[in-house]
């Protein structure tokens, strides 16, 4: 949805429509970042819930790997979260030229982390 909303509001001919959609994308992110902690959480849950597979799956090739997915998915969204940070302070973002392609970063890492716990879980 950010990715559509940034396009949206550069394209914009009005200055007031381009506003009010600039404030989307962080409201957005805020509430990415909360899946993204419902998936940290949900995931664990599944580890030792599903019965004998919290040993099994901690020896798994595909387990390590979704794990590295969602480590990577945690760190865009800090990323992100302290470029957020910097733009409402007025500061340019070290990673502003970065920003455009988050969005299809986090949704590949999202697919990554959903195909690897298919593996893993099936």
């Amino acid at each position: 949805a950010n990715m559509f909303i940034a396009r949206w509001a550069a394209s914009s001919p009005a200055p007031e429509s381009a506003m009010a959609l600039r404030t989307l994308p962080p409201r957005l992110a805020a509430i990415s970042t909360i899946g993204l902690g419902v998936l940290v959480v949900t995931g664990v849950l599944l580890l030792f819930t599903v019965s004998g597979f919290a040993s099994f799956a901690f020896g798994q090739f595909w387990f390590w790997m979704k794990l590295v997915a969602v480590g990577a998915m945690i760190a865009v969204a800090y990323l992100v979260q302290r470029a957020q940070s910097e733009i409402k302070q007025g500061k340019t973002p070290a990673m502003a030229e970065w920003l455009p392609r988050v969005g299809p970063v986090m949704g590949g890492l999202a697919l990554l982390a959903t195909l690897f716990s298919i593996f893993v879980f099936h």
